[in-house]
């Protein structure tokens, strides 16, 4: 669910009114295994913040809801909030703005070079889907005025909803023609890589990051999606562990 609610909110990209706060995390304990660091930043991460030094974790104040890591982690960070002499230039500094624009624009030509016109767009828009939608939670969500000229976000956001309309609709008559197509998800040696192949596992929605994929004829296909807690489609014989929606992570990776 948490997966699932930081990729809407990094699609719709809603934000609220900024007044020149920002939001500081700061580590307070110390000593801490790697994995509860690992964790720790992972967490902040996903909440958006960027580090600004070891321990000293900031963003704009323009996301609604309390500034929180969501997992158990909150006694190890204070939060409180200050105001920078210079936010346009903290922001530059914090984020790698400058790239994201860059990767927004590729995004962009690679939608308009796709339009999805019939089935033999599905497997390749699918992985283009994940792309675009794991690329915007990579959105940092400043507010306009700390935004760079031309910055992509809301084009990006834009095109990208109209094109999975198209796509959701070619999908759906597919669907419709074929009948219903079972996909089975074996996770191959390599680190972060799946396979499918027929039977098994349902096709699932493609515009939401997860380990069902359209097969193109029954070819196997290889995507890498971001497999740590990666939900996975609604299916009625899944293999192992990966059943009833249960997260996978590394830890079911199959030789």
């Amino acid at each position: 669910m948490a997966r699932r609610s930081r990729q809407s909110a990094s699609r719709s990209g809603v934000t609220t009114d900024y007044s020149g706060r920002w939001r500081l995390a700061v580590v307070t304990t110390s000593g801490s295994t790697p994995d509860v660091r690992s964790e720790r930043r992972r967490a902040l991460a996903y909440a958006r913040l960027a580090e600004l030094r070891e321990g000293v974790w900031m963003r704009p104040d323009n996301l609604a809801g309390p500034l929180t890591t969501s997992t158990g982690l909150d006694g190890d960070v204070e939060f409180m909030s200050a105001r920078p002499s210079d936010a346009r230039q903290l922001a530059a500094r914090l984020w790698d703005l400058e790239v994201w624009s860059r990767r927004s624009f590729a995004l962009l030509d690679r939608l308009a070079a796709l339009p999805p016109v019939g089935p033999d767009e599905l497997a390749p828009g699918f992985s283009l889907s994940a792309a675009v939608l794991r690329h915007l939670q990579a959105d940092p969500l400043l507010p306009e005025e700390l935004e760079p000229p031309a910055w992509p976000g809301r084009q990006l956001r834009a095109d990208y909803d109209e094109w999975d309309v198209r796509y959701r609709s070619i999908l759906a008559e597919w669907s419709r023609a074929t009948g219903p197509r079972n996909l089975r998800v074996v996770v191959v040696e390599e680190r972060d890589r799946i396979r499918c192949r027929s039977g098994g596992v349902r096709l699932g929605d493609p515009g939401f990051v997860h380990l069902g994929v359209v097969p193109a004829q029954g070819d196997q296909l290889v995507v890498r999606p971001q497999l740590q807690q990666s939900p996975v489609a609604d299916h009625h014989d899944a293999i192992g562990p990966h059943g009833r929606r249960q997260p996978v992570g590394d830890q079911h990776r199959r030789p």
